[in-house]
């Protein structure tokens, strides 16, 4: 006679793994979740906003650097007709003022400083993720794993499929139908 307990177990064994891999998968997608939404560290998001302060400015630090070196090769058309540099808009059309990159560059350091102390002043949240750099390097990590999980789980389904296994079915056996009580009668 066949014993019918052993494939009982080897089916159990293969919806373990599949839960196993179905468990794995939703834990790497919470924690994927979670390095996507949980702030960064409070000094990594004053190097961040300190950063945006450098780029913003960087556009008008070249072009008034362009202006001044022409000028100090005898340019005289970087000039206004008053004789003045137009130290704000260089290289501007007269509607064309960029004040925000211009403040950027000439007070850089006491916007760095303002942006330190206005964050220093928030209420930060106590538990944070990791800086920008690393929780890109996680979520490349964590991304890779739920492929791998998802195709060993699509592989073993398939596989189980193949041999007549379900993995969406229960492996143990029905419960009995329960018996239509009598309706009392008054």
């Amino acid at each position: 006679m066949f014993d019918f307990s052993a494939v009982k177990s080897t089916a159990a064994k293969i919806k373990k793994q599949d839960d196993d891999y179905s468990n794995k998968i939703l834990e790497l997608q919470k924690k994927h979740q979670e390095l996507q939404t949980l702030p960064i560290p409070q000094d990594d998001l004053v190097n961040w906003l300190c950063e945006c302060v450098d780029e913003k400015g960087k556009e008008y630090g070249n072009r008034f650097k362009h202006m001044i070196d022409g000028v100090l090769q005898g340019d005289k058309s970087r000039m206004r007709a008053n004789g003045y540099l137009p130290v704000w808009a260089p290289h501007a059309g007269a509607t064309n003022y960029p004040l925000p990159e211009a403040i950027c560059y000439l007070f850089r350091d006491q916007l760095r400083d303002g942006l330190k102390k206005a964050v220093d002043e928030l209420d930060y949240p106590k538990v944070v993720g990791p800086t920008r750099a690393e929780r890109v390097k996680q979520i490349a990590k964590v991304e890779k794993d739920i492929e791998k999980y998802t195709n060993l789980q699509t592989k073993l389904r398939a596989d189980a499929k193949r041999v007549g296994l379900s993995l969406t079915q229960s492996l143990t056996a029905a419960p009995a139908k329960k018996a239509k009580q009598p309706t009392p009668v008054n």
